[in-house]
């Protein structure tokens, strides 16, 4: 009467994995990771950002072999948006002029820098994942996940945008898709100079 229960084995695989410690969880993941992450990604410099970017992810997926799929955005010199991310773009008629505002606003704005610059100080200051009920600390200089939001919803508030409907053409233009970490933690892994070039190539 034994049964081999798939479904049963993931979760036990994913119930492991998020109980792993961050280092741990980023030196398992590695091996799967090798063809979407640059080997230099994996300087010591950029330990901070290879955290934040996995931490993003641990909570969401039941084996390794998952991360590539995860992750691959982050890397990219730019993204494709799918299916999703494209009815979410040409269901809003007015994204383009949205998104152009938006980055020229995000150019002039203190986000961290984007790979392959050193952005050390930046990750170590912030840990993704953004908990909204928890209370931390924003440092001086730089913008936070939670500073990013309030920017953003005053620039729907002055321009009189949804601020439901402007961050999912703004999500499918940074990330490609529509599922993920919350945007504006996507927001602080990408940096200013790579956020600000895939809005505009949207456009």
């Amino acid at each position: 009467g034994s049964k081999f229960d798939e479904a049963k084995l993931r979760w036990m695989s994913g119930d492991y994995l998020r109980r792993l410690p961050i280092d741990a969880f980023v030196d398992a993941g590695r091996p799967f990771v090798a063809e979407v992450v640059p080997p230099a990604a994996f300087d010591p410099r950029h330990r901070g950002l290879l955290h934040n970017a996995f931490a993003c992810y641990q909570q969401r997926v039941e084996l390794l072999s998952e991360l590539p799929d995860k992750l691959a955005w982050i890397f990219a010199p730019a993204v494709v948006p799918d299916d999703g991310a494209r009815k979410k773009l040409d269901g809003q008629p007015e994204a383009g002029a949205w998104l152009t505002a938006y980055a020229e606003l995000l150019a002039q704005s203190a986000l961290p820098p984007s790979f392959p610059a050193d952005r050390a100080a930046a990750d170590e200051a912030i840990g993704l994942p953004t908990q909204p009920e928890v209370a931390a600390a924003e440092p001086e200089g730089l913008l936070s996940p939670r500073q990013l939001e309030a920017q953003a919803r005053a620039f729907c508030e002055e321009r009189g945008i949804k601020f439901g409907q402007f961050v999912h053409p703004v999500r499918a233009a940074l990330t490609g898709t529509t599922r993920g970490p919350g945007l504006f933690d996507c927001l602080f892994l990408l940096g200013r100079d790579t956020a600000v070039a895939r809005l505009r190539a949207q456009v």
